[in-house]
């Protein structure tokens, strides 16, 4: 699916999509997923020792929602709204780095640092499986590939692998 048109304030959104689709398109990640199982790995990533974010609620989006999204209201609960073609650790990943970064940071440096984070978090199933690696190497390597810069880093950083199992 192409990503909405680019405005003004988030000039690197289109890139940085691009950018996921060269590092996720085809992989475990791009597997469609029941809600159900995508709430329950938010869940387990949002109460886990490392989480530095707000809280974070996972929902479906309307029904005819095309794109998924994430919102806040009140600065302190970040929802993400899953659309049915949407439902995939990958866009999962993708706004649950809106949300670390947060929803006001757009696509830009601190959102890609923060993806390359949560991606490492939640393809951490044991220290012995490399995809975690590989996930955020080919994302990291689409970056600069993208020409794309990640931000520094304003929170803590993720736990080494097998620290975390999912």
């Amino acid at each position: 699916m192409a990503p909405p048109p680019c405005s003004a304030p988030d000039r690197g959104r289109e890139a940085a999509y691009l950018a996921e689709s060269m590092a996720f398109d085809g992989t475990d990640l791009d597997i469609p997923k029941p809600l159900t199982e995508l709430v329950g790995v938010a869940g387990r990533i949002v109460t886990g020792g490392w989480w530095p974010g707000p809280t974070v609620a996972v929902v479906a989006a309307r029904a005819d929602a095309r794109s998924s999204s994430a919102s806040t209201t009140d600065g302190r609960t970040v929802t993400i709204r899953l659309s049915t073609p949407q439902r995939t650790l990958a866009t999962l990943v993708h706004e649950l780095a809106h949300a670390l970064a947060g929803v006001g940071a757009g696509h830009g440096a601190a959102f890609r640092r923060a993806l390359l984070d949560v991606v490492g978090v939640v393809t951490n199933l044991d220290s012995t499986d490399r995809r975690r690696r590989l996930h955020v190497d080919a994302l990291h390597d689409a970056y600069v590939a993208a020409g794309l810069d990640v931000g520094d880093r304003h929170w803590p950083a993720p736990p080494e692998p097998g620290a975390i199992a999912l």
